[in-house]
């Protein structure tokens, strides 16, 4: 095979791999009622290759994660619905119940955090978030 037909032929793999990891792509759900928040993390995400949908509010959120997320990036200060009712109705919806959440919020207290957890997420990330700290936490719970 000469070198023309062996690079065309790593091309084609390149191609490949790269269409197969796209089809696989990571769904993640943001929950939060801060609309420049959600922009900032989608961006963030999206340009690491996550595929990312949005809600702003809980009941929403509710009703996008019948869209099997791979992961819950989820608010707990909201109006209406906040995080620990989100997190509950969740829990108990079989469909919904074994998606992951990263709980991301100013409540930085241990009852909050303590609450989070019993509640059943996975994690817990403080307000103000760095890039570093979300990605460390979303490889850890999709064991990236």
């Amino acid at each position: 095979m000469g070198f023309e037909a062996s690079g065309l032929l790593c091309l084609a793999l390149f191609f490949l791999g790269h269409k197969y990891k796209v089809m696989n792509k990571i769904k993640i759900l943001i929950i939060d009622d801060e609309p420049d928040l959600i922009t900032v993390i989608k961006m963030a995400l999206e340009s690491n290759g996550y595929e990312v949908i949005t809600a702003g509010s809980g009941t929403e959120g509710i009703k996008r994660a019948s869209e099997s997320p791979d992961l819950i990036l989820l608010d707990a200060m909201m109006p209406g619905m906040d995080g620990y009712e989100v997190i509950s109705k969740l829990k108990k919806n079989n469909r919904t119940k074994n998606i992951p959440i990263i709980q991301v919020t100013g409540k930085t207290n241990i009852s909050a955090i303590e609450k989070s957890f019993s509640l059943g997420v996975r994690d817990y990330i403080s307000k103000p978030l760095t890039q570093a700290v979300l990605f460390k936490k979303i490889r850890k719970i999709l064991s990236l």
